[in-house]
């Protein structure tokens, strides 16, 4: 029973509130903190792992609409992620900074509702810092190293419009987090 009120009333708000869309020459800027991705490092050898959530910030600009249904969207996004496993003999901590292009194509299909789905790519670089005090008497081993890598990811998610001009929207990625929740604001 809780459910079906649940539904019904999502269907009711969601045909009654003002539409928006994601159109040419909107722009917003997203502000979000994600979980998840941890390098797939082995859990025998760093089995204290732990991190922050990642903080992920992007601003992104509408260029033109596909069609009538559809926006393509570009933008420059910028993370922080640290991660830290520690153990009695050691600790070895990550810090990565991310930026890069977003592309998103939003699907404007949902004309009575403020819930707007979208889709994308992420590319750009991955600047770590790590550092392991574990090998710091070995010479087999870098202590610790400084390196830019390129990094991609696709994404999926979807935006609501809470208030005039500032949301929330949720976001899976296979890429520097696993889940990205956050509020943005329409510029």
């Amino acid at each position: 029973m809780k459910k079906t009120f649940i539904l019904i009333s999502f269907f009711i708000i969601t045909t009654t509130v003002s539409s928006q869309t994601f159109s040419k020459d909107t722009v917003h800027f997203n502000f979000g903190c994600g979980i998840g991705w941890t390098y797939h490092l082995d859990k025998k050898v760093y089995c204290n792992l732990w991190s922050l959530p990642a903080f992920i910030g992007t601003i992104e600009r509408g260029f033109f609409n596909l069609d009538s249904l559809t926006c393509f969207s570009a933008g420059l996004t910028t993370s922080y992620k640290y991660l830290k496993n520690e153990k009695p003999s050691t600790i070895a901590t990550w810090n990565n900074f991310l930026i890069g292009a977003t592309a998103r194509v939003y699907f404007n299909h949902f004309s009575k509702s403020k819930f707007i789905p979208y889709a994308g790519f992420f590319g750009g670089i991955n600047a770590i810092k790590f550092k392991d005090t574990f090998f710091s008497n070995s010479s087999e081993y870098p202590t610790d190293y400084n390196g830019v890598y390129p990094i991609a990811y696709i994404f999926a998610g979807a935006k609501y419009l809470s208030k005039s001009h500032f949301g929330v929207y949720g976001e899976v990625s296979y890429g520097f987090t696993y889940l990205t929740l956050g509020i943005y604001k329409v510029l």
